[in-house]
């Protein structure tokens, strides 16, 4: 199960509560919200997805930001390109 940064208050306690209720938890993290976010929560986070686009914007171009964003989370989560 996945959860949006801005939809948490306390995102690191609900994670928490995924992980505890058997599932694995996500930070769902949209093109405007910055990687930093993770840096406080990354310990219990499973799976960090990116969306590709704003909310609500449809079209056949990703932000070509994306990439970097994802590039950025590995760093934070010292995941090693493999």
């Amino acid at each position: 199960m996945s959860v949006h940064f801005e939809a948490a208050r306390h995102l690191d306690c609900t994670l928490g509560f995924i992980r505890k209720a058997g599932a694995l938890a996500g930070v769902v993290l949209n093109p405007a919200t910055p990687v930093s976010v993770l840096e406080d929560v990354i310990e219990v986070a499973d799976y960090v997805p990116t969306h590709e686009r704003k909310p609500r914007v449809w079209g056949p171009e990703a932000d070509p930001y994306v990439l970097e964003k994802v590039a950025e989370a590995r760093q934070v989560a010292g995941v090693r390109r493999s």
